[in-house]
């Protein structure tokens, strides 16, 4: 009995040891936004995630369209850290980016650095990574 308080103990402690996840607000301005009605998803992706595969990031975010081709959105609950973001404008509603030859996008989409990406200048997590840290802008044109 002695050794299982024991270690029900040391179990406690070391739960209540973790340090807990440091959040941040993100502000982000999304623009050139053509289909004021059309759902916007923005995915991020850390180091170890598939950038910018779809369905490979980290977590994401939905954002309806405003009715402006400007949208601005906050979020408080960003764990702290860095990312690569990849926004894109869901113009047919099926929840997922369209592709051409080479990948290439079909509907409106940008990246956290506004990297201008194609065929010779592929995106990277490296290229289009930000640092998300207490109070963080952004702004995302999309293409």
């Amino acid at each position: 009995m002695k050794n299982l308080i024991t270690i029900t103990a040391i179990v406690i402690s070391s739960i209540s040891l973790r340090p807990q996840e440091q959040m941040s607000t993100l502000s982000l301005t999304i623009d050139n936004v053509k289909d004021q009605k059309a759902t916007l998803y923005v995915g991020f992706y850390r180091a170890n995630n598939k950038f910018p595969k779809h369905g490979q990031h980290a977590f994401r975010k939905v954002v309806p369209a405003n009715g402006t081709n400007l949208v601005n959105v906050t979020w408080t609950d960003i764990p702290t850290g860095e990312y690569s973001l990849a926004v894109y404008h869901d113009l047919n509603g099926n929840d997922k980016l369209e592709t051409g030859m080479f990948g290439i996008p079909k509907e409106p989409s940008g990246l956290s650095t506004n990297l201008k990406a194609g065929i010779f200048n592929l995106p990277t997590f490296d290229k289009c990574k930000v640092r998300i840290e207490g109070n963080t802008t952004l702004t995302i044109s999309l293409r």
